[in-house]
């Protein structure tokens, strides 16, 4: 018949120590892989204003020599693109692009 000889115990333990690893390094990359797919949703935070004057006009590029588009009346929502010393790249909620002379 068979002959049984006993296990030992470093025998016991060798695949308990590897499922442990491989747990550790999939536990271990998934983690990873969950920090890298938030990251860029954190670093990409939105920015949103609304308009302070009674209007403002919006224009198709940073100067007031390029073609006006839309009027924007106060309190009227658009979210910040660009910000630069004395010009604003905004977007509504249409998701038009345009530009607004920074007043302070």
């Amino acid at each position: 018949m068979s002959s049984s000889k006993p296990i030992s115990k470093r025998v016991l333990q060798q695949p308990i120590k590897t499922i442990s690893r491989r747990l550790a390094v999939a536990v271990a990359s998934g983690a990873l892989l969950l920090l890298s797919a938030l990251t860029p949703v954190a670093a990409y935070a939105l920015q949103y204003r609304s308009v302070a004057v009674n209007v403002a006009i919006e224009y198709d590029a940073p100067s007031h020599f390029a073609r006006r588009l839309y009027l924007a009346t106060r309190y009227y929502p658009l979210e910040v693109i660009v910000s630069l010393e004395k010009w604003v790249k905004v977007r509504d909620w249409r998701g038009d692009l345009a530009w607004i002379e920074k007043k302070n």
